[in-house]
C-alpha cells in the first residue's frame, strides 16, 4: 500500500500548472509605470476579493498537497490497489507457467543432445512469450494508474473551473514548495475553500450513485 500511496502522492504533482509562465504573463498585463502615473487618484491595490480598478488578472492558488487529504483519495488508493494485484497476480501465473517449463524438463545437463536442442528451442520460445505477457501486464498497470491519476486530475480541474467562474478569478494555481513559485500571498490562498468545493462535489456525486444503485 506504500507504493499505491506514494504513486496517488504523485497525482498532486502532476496537476501543476506552469506557474512561472502565468507569473510573466500577469507582469505583461500590469499597466506600465507611465499609466500609473497618469492615474495616481485611482485605487491600484490588488485585493483578493476584487481586482477591477486594475485590469489586471486575478489569481489564487491552492496547497498541492492538500489534494491528498481529499476525501476521495480512499476510493483512489482502493482502484489503484486493485490495479497493481491484478499485476501481482498475472506475474504470479507466468511464474507458474516458468516453474511448470522447468519441472517438465527437469535437469537440462541429463539430457540427450537432441533433447538439448528441443528445450533450448522451447526455452527460448518461452521466454519470448514470457518477456511479451509481463511487457502487456505492465503497460495494462500503467494505463490503470493514469486512469486513476485522470479522475483526480480532471475533477480538481472541472472544480477549479467551476470555483474560478463563481469567484471571478481568471488563473487557479497549484502550489508546490520548491516549483516554479517560491511564495505566495496569505491573501491568495485559497486552498480550503476549494478543497471544501472539491470534496462536497464528491459526495454529492457519491449519493447519486449510490441512489441510483439502489433503485
Amino acid at each position: 500500500m506504500e507504493n499505491n500511496g506514494n504513486t496517488i502522492a504523485k497525482v498532486s504533482l502532476g496537476i501543476s500548472l506552469v506557474l512561472l509562465v502565468l507569473v510573466i504573463i500577469s507582469f505583461i498585463t500590469r499597466p506600465s509605470a507611465e499609466s500609473l502615473q497618469g492615474n495616481n487618484d485611482r485605487d491600484t491595490s490588488y485585493s483578493h476579493h476584487n481586482n477591477s480598478n486594475t485590469g489586471g488578472l486575478k489569481i489564487c492558488y491552492f496547497h498541492a498537497d492538500s489534494v491528498q487529504n481529499l476525501d476521495m483519495m480512499d476510493q483512489l488508493e482502493k482502484l489503484s490497489a486493485e490495479a497493481q494485484s491484478k499485476f501481482d497476480l498475472k506475474m504470479k501465473q507466468l511464474q507458474n507457467e516458468v516453474n511448470a517449463f522447468q519441472q517438465k524438463w527437469g535437469d537440462p545437463s541429463k539430457l540427450f543432445p537432441d533433447e538439448q536442442v528441443k528445450y533450448q528451442e522451447d526455452a527460448m520460445r518461452m521466454q519470448q512469450e514470457m518477456a511479451q505477457k509481463e511487457q502487456i501486464a505492465q503497460m495494462e498497470l500503467a494505463q490503470g494508474q493514469e486512469e486513476i491519476m485522470f479522475k483526480l486530475i480532471s475533477r480538481v480541474s472541472d472544480i477549479s473551473k467551476k470555483f474560478a467562474e463563481e469567484n471571478g478569478y481568471d488563473f487557479v494555481l497549484s502550489y508546490q514548495l520548491g516549483q516554479n513559485i517560491y511564495y505566495g500571498a496569505p491573501k491568495y490562498d485559497v486552498t480550503k475553500e476549494l478543497m471544501e468545493m472539491i470534496n462536497a462535489d464528491y459526495h454529492a456525486k457519491s449519493t447519486i450513485d449510490s441512489t441510483n444503485a439502489l433503485n
